[in-house]
């Protein structure tokens, strides 16, 4: 190693933020002193050991994408990362490059910040900051579209939920990554939010949208707000809930509605009319009465009512009956 390679390995291993190079998979390769102190780890010991066990799992996504995408540049997109130290979570600004020196062909050099103090204070004394932070921790999605449709900002839940670095979406129409099929519901949705959609009454619409490496997309249920003339903004601001599974719920309920559509349309139209009166205190003869009827008739009817039903006893058949009609009616079991 020559006079030169020496000084600027001492340099980087005394800069004041914390440098790391990892493999492809995350495995440390050389760290500096400020790494050493953050992580509480000599760079001894934590040679081979795996980083990635130390990221926050809300932001483990953002990171695997971001380690897939910064190979393909010259310096990657700057992102901020929550990771594991012995003081505990901590905010760190990461930016990352790849670097062909290194021992693996696929290493990245990351060079890291610790936000959390400096955040704290924002926190603490600038509202502005402590909603960014509200927003970048929400569990729905927060995207922000310039007046074409242009992704312009997206919270972090879309790596979260998704997958995806937000370098992929950002600066880029939201319409084409929208799952195909909804294509010309978001763009219907686009225009009609253009001619008014407030906070109070925003444009509500079902997108899907893919997820990284998956056949099977998210539902979101999307909120439009037109903030076209809010000179802060100039755009549309979306907030999108993930109804995976209260899609999941609907198809269910349709699909007990079904179901027990089908077993009441097997009752006759005076089966039912019959089972629709009958309760605990209620008498084969007392129904015979309110229908006009013979008690045996009515007695005739019940057998047969119980057989397609599956019951065989006054109770069951209440309960069974009961249950079916709210199924046929889309009520959900627990009666919510």
């Amino acid at each position: 190693m020559n006079t030169t390679d020496v000084r600027t390995t001492q340099l980087l291993r005394e800069l004041p933020d914390c440098v790391l190079v990892l493999t492809g998979a995350g495995e440390v390769l050389w760290g500096n002193r400020a790494a050493e102190r953050l992580f509480g780890r000599s760079l001894r010991e934590s040679i081979g050991y795996v980083s990635l066990e130390l990221v926050h799992p809300d932001d483990l996504e953002l990171v695997l994408r971001s380690f897939e995408s910064v190979r393909r540049k010259d310096v990657g997109t700057l992102i901020e990362v929550r990771v594991r130290t012995p003081s505990g979570w901590r905010l760190l600004e990461v930016l990352g490059a790849p670097v062909e020196w290194a021992e693996a062909p696929d290493a990245v050099l990351f060079c890291m910040r610790d936000l959390t103090d400096r955040r704290r204070f924002e926190v603490a004394r600038n509202k502005d900051a402590t909603f960014r932070t509200v927003v970048h921790s929400s569990p729905d999605l927060t995207i922000l579209l310039s007046e074409s449709g242009v992704v312009e900002s997206v919270s972090g839940a879309f790596s979260r939920i998704l997958g995806h670095d937000p370098e992929l979406i950002e600066g880029r129409s939201l319409a084409g990554f929208v799952v195909a099929d909804d294509q010309p519901v978001f763009l219907d949705a686009l225009q009609t939010a253009a001619r008014g959609a407030t906070a109070s009454n925003p444009l509500r619409v079902r997108i899907r949208l893919p997820r990284y490496e998956d056949s099977q997309p998210v539902p979101f249920e999307f909120a439009f707000v037109n903030l076209l003339d809010d000179p802060s903004v100039g755009g549309f601001v979306i907030s999108a809930r993930d109804i995976t599974e209260r899609t999941m719920l609907e198809r269910e309920l349709v699909a007990h509605a079904t179901t027990a559509g089908k077993l009441l349309a097997s009752l006759t139209s005076r089966e039912r009319e019959i089972m629709e009166l009958l309760d605990e205190t209620s008498s084969a003869s007392q129904i015979a009465r309110t229908l006009t009827l013979s008690t045996r008739t009515v007695e005739s009817h019940l057998a047969n009512a119980y057989r397609k039903l599956g019951v065989r006893s006054r109770t069951a058949a209440i309960a069974e009956f009961g249950r079916l009609t709210r199924a046929a009616a889309g009520v959900p079991p627990d009666g919510g």
